[in-house]
């Protein structure tokens, strides 16, 4: 049964929203990946600034992000630095969980709005009987 209200449909209404929310899934995530790059590269710089040997080297596009996320604070004070490194490993990794929230309703209103398969909703055809291979020893 299809519902329509002026040629606005369920299947329309839910493929726009499973767009919305996967371009929305998505761009939470890039936020995720974003400071959880930019939080690891602080982590970085605080080994660099300790003088221990970096397990990996900086990147530039981590150095870019560590940047613009510690704008306010002093570039020497370490202890600032690392507890900013931290809040934002910490929201990176709720912000995945809001993402793995968000696409699981997706999912759900993909399910829900979904029509079943043409196969489903067909009567099946009328199949024949396997033929008989066995042999009585004459071809």
């Amino acid at each position: 049964m299809r519902v329509a209200l002026r040629g606005v449909t369920v299947d329309r209404v839910g493929t726009v929203g499973v767009v919305f929310i996967a371009v929305l899934v998505l761009l939470v995530i890039g936020l995720s990946g974003a400071f959880k790059v930019g939080s690891d590269d602080m982590y970085l710089a605080i080994d660099e600034a300790h003088g221990t040997h970096l397990s990996t080297p900086r990147t530039a596009l981590g150095m870019w992000l560590s940047t613009r996320l510690t704008t306010d604070l002093v570039p020497t004070n370490l202890a600032a630095l690392r507890t900013r490194a931290d809040q934002l490993h910490y929201r990176s990794e709720r912000i995945q969980e809001v993402a793995t929230v968000v696409a699981l309703g997706g999912l759900l209103v993909a399910v829900v709005s979904g029509r079943p398969a043409t196969e489903t909703t067909r009567g099946r055809e009328a199949s024949s009987p396997t033929a008989n291979t066995a042999s009585n020893g004459t071809a």
